[in-house]
């Protein structure tokens, strides 16, 4: 059993396969990458998307197809590089990185690559860290010992030091002006040229040389100064020809976490859209064809592996989830979570308890597609016609009686459905059923409103863990 799914098999040169692309996103990834291999001045693309959209298998795959292309790609994962001080040396050392593997350590466009790399990032480095130091000294010295004139004659000393630096800062900067911006146009130069030179290592006789191909991922999920950082460094100091930068975000949450850095009334999405060149939207995979949502589910139910405790349990399950999910048109992040919740709640069932797979899954879908539905479940106050709304059918179908041996899987659970939230129901009307055996010991069988407590807890909140073994 697993909570979560694992991703599909993407290989380093490959992209979209039928077995891995289970979100259908192959033709907008061709389309992407004619653009990007087409393109010959400076390119930085956003590629927006909300979380839970499949983004990052996307680009996984997208990765693949421009390698098999012929385009050299950099993935780098700006969550995971947000520890560093200065986003530059993080960008440069991936770029160095590729150089090395792919033209050798002694080639000449990546040796002098490397050379003006470390000048621009001793350069323009953080300035000022010495002095924030020195008046964070002071401000120590301060706090510590206010009132003592030997204090405020160090403060007085430490401030007068401090100008001075700073005046000799801002000298310095003046006069090296010409040389920095010679500076950055040498390193530029040098990021073109070796991009250059790997394209033409990539080269194949039928195919034209691919820009580098650039990826930041997880942006959105940085702390917003290093977020900044990088967007600003790809800006200023990486846009050249022959290399594009792909930033990946969910760009709204983006924008709020600038907001929350600068001001609520900070204008956070004019600011970013200086940063980049074409804003492209994943196509939105929230309301899909049957069979899309039908082969995610498969596929969710391959991974996740759920435990019942017999089949036929599992096969009701799958039918009320097929159902329910295209019902309601449910985008994938909402099922995901909804057998993501199906299937723990179902790990911590036991022998002990109430349990009807068929409708805690429905409780699990109604969790995602109508919460105020669901908070009337925990509360007791369901009505059958609530259920009727929700499942989508016609009240005239369960008021005839069946047999277990012409009643399907489906009409059954509805029965069971009625039941739990009409009080009036015989409880002779369930016990004709095959699993009359399992629940008619139980002494919240009598009991609807028992029932539906039940199984919300066994959802909200996985009571009575079983022990190991038990």
């Amino acid at each position: 059993m697993r909570l979560t799914p694992t991703e599909p098999r993407i290989p380093e040169k490959g992209g979209f396969t039928p077995e891995n692309d289970i979100f259908g996103y192959l033709e907008f990834g061709e389309r992407l990458g004619n653009l990007v291999s087409n393109i010959d001045e400076p390119l930085v693309i956003t590629l927006d998307a909300p979380w839970g959209s499949g983004k990052s298998v996307f680009i996984k795959q997208w990765a693949g197809l421009m390698r098999e292309r012929g385009a050299s790609v950099v993935h780098f994962d700006a969550f995971g590089n947000d520890v560093h001080d200065d986003a530059f040396l993080a960008l440069a050392s991936e770029i160095h990185f590729l150089a090395k593997e792919t033209l050798g350590e002694d080639n000449s466009p990546a040796k002098t690559f490397l050379d003006t790399a470390k000048k621009v990032g001793k350069t323009f480095a953080p300035i000022g860290l010495r002095l924030a130091a020195r008046v964070g000294t002071a401000g120590l010295i301060e706090d510590v010992g206010k009132g003592s004139d030997a204090v405020k004659a160090i403060i007085e000393a430490v401030g007068n030091e401090t100008e001075k630096i700073l005046e000799n800062t801002i000298s310095e900067k003046l006069q090296k002006t010409r040389e920095e911006h010679a500076l950055l146009e040498s390193f530029r130069e040098s990021l073109m040229n070796v991009s250059k030179a790997i394209a033409e290592k990539e080269q194949t006789e039928d195919r034209r040389p691919l820009p580098l191909v650039f990826i930041v991922d997880e942006l959105d999920r940085c702390r917003p100064p290093f977020a900044l950082d990088v967007i600003e460094r790809v800006k200023h100091l990486f846009s050249v020809p022959n290399v594009c930068f792909v930033l990946v975000m969910d760009l709204p949450q983006f924008e709020t976490a600038i907001r929350g850095a600068y001001g609520g009334e900070f204008d956070a999405r004019t600011y970013l859209e200086k940063f980049y060149h074409l804003k492209v939207m994943l196509p939105e995979p929230n309301y899909v064809s049957q069979k899309k949502r039908d082969r995610y589910i498969e596929y969710l139910w391959r991974n996740l592996k759920p435990e019942f405790r017999d089949n036929q349990d599992a096969e009701l399950v799958l039918e009320e989830i097929r159902f329910l999910v295209n019902a309601h048109e449910l985008s994938l992040r909402k099922i995901e979570r909804a057998l993501t919740n199906v299937v723990l709640a179902a790990a911590v069932a036991n022998e002990s308890r109430w349990f009807n797979p068929p409708v805690l899954a429905g409780l699990c879908i109604m969790r995602q597609t109508h919460p105020d539905l669901y908070e009337r479940a925990q509360e007791n106050s369901l009505t059958w016609e609530d259920i009727v709304n929700f499942l989508k059918i016609d009240a005239r179908r369960i008021n005839v009686r069946h047999s277990d041996k012409n009643m399907a899987g489906r009409e059954q659970t509805l029965v069971w459905w009625q039941y739990l939230v009409d009080p009036k129901k015989s409880q002779k009307d369930i016990h004709g059923y095959s699993n009359r055996k399992r629940f008619s010991q139980e002494s919240s069988f009598n009991d609807p409103r028992s029932m539906q407590r039940t199984l919300t807890n066994l959802i909200d909140n996985l009571p009575n863990l079983p022990a190991q073994n038990a």
